[in-house]
């Protein structure tokens, strides 16, 4: 988790070299006129392993909210967990939740990242720029529209607002790709050193397509103990917690 914490501070691509658009949107998806107001983005986390991590990753900047669903591999099969961020409090579901409570959700207080700051970042990134030369030397490539900037080495701490977790990961590989007015388009960070390699890809799919982020009714909410949901966000409680009923009711 605390990759996945890295790629939405620094932002970057690995640099495909024979796509024209490194990016899997169009580029009229990754236009907008005005101010960023929403953006939903793809998530891709593969730690080298026969099963992949997959979800989605949508924010609202004028409600603050964010929205995202993983789907988690399972034996056989997958399980789909949604997280709702908003009002200083997570929710999270997945089918095992109204199974073992008769909620639809589980809830803590939880400070709601700053989607205003998300937006800046997106909308051009280029003023981030020194956060990659922190690392080290930065490699410029482009494709049509597009640049990427790339860069191996360690991250300092106290380096662009990186929490001191992600500063102790020993190597990391960033790479940047920015569509023609300097924004975002997608990001991957891969993180340590094979077979012990973990990389988190980031794909932005649009920017200002409408998104609507409900937060859950009062009486479908099941708050839980103070810590409980914080220590499955960090990964310090397996996420499997949330997929089984007996898992669930140990939360409680």
């Amino acid at each position: 988790m605390a990759v996945v914490a890295l790629c939405l501070t620094v932002f970057g691509v690995v640099y495909a070299a024979t796509d024209s658009n490194p990016t899997g949107a169009s580029d009229s998806a990754l236009n907008y006129h005005g101010r960023i107001r929403t953006v939903q983005m793809a998530l891709t986390i593969d730690t080298g392993q026969r099963y992949q991590l997959n979800g989605t990753i949508d924010a609202n900047i004028d409600s603050g909210r964010w929205r995202a669903t993983v789907s988690v591999p399972l034996f056989f099969s997958t399980a789909t967990v949604t997280a709702i961020l908003a009002n200083d409090h997570a929710y999270v579901t997945s089918p095992s939740v109204p199974a073992s409570l008769g909620k639809q959700w589980l809830s803590v207080p939880f400070q709601t990242p700053d989607v205003i700051a998300l937006a800046s970042t997106l909308a051009d990134f280029r003023t981030n720029l020194f956060c990659l030369n922190a690392i080290g030397p930065v490699k410029v490539t482009t494709s049509g529209p597009y640049t990427t900037y790339t860069v191996t080495g360690s991250v300092p701490k106290n380096t662009c607002f990186v929490p001191a977790i992600i500063a102790s990961i020993p190597r990391v590989t960033v790479s940047v790709t920015l569509a023609r007015k300097g924004q975002v388009a997608s990001a991957t960070i891969v993180a340590g050193v094979a077979p012990a390699q973990i990389r988190v890809h980031l794909e932005v799919l649009s920017y200002n397509s409408p998104v609507v982020i409900r937060v859950p009714p009062a009486n479908q909410v099941q708050p839980l103990p103070a810590g409980a949901l914080q220590r499955i966000l960090s990964g310090q409680t397996p996420i499997t917690k949330l997929l089984t009923p007996a898992g669930v009711k140990s939360l409680v």
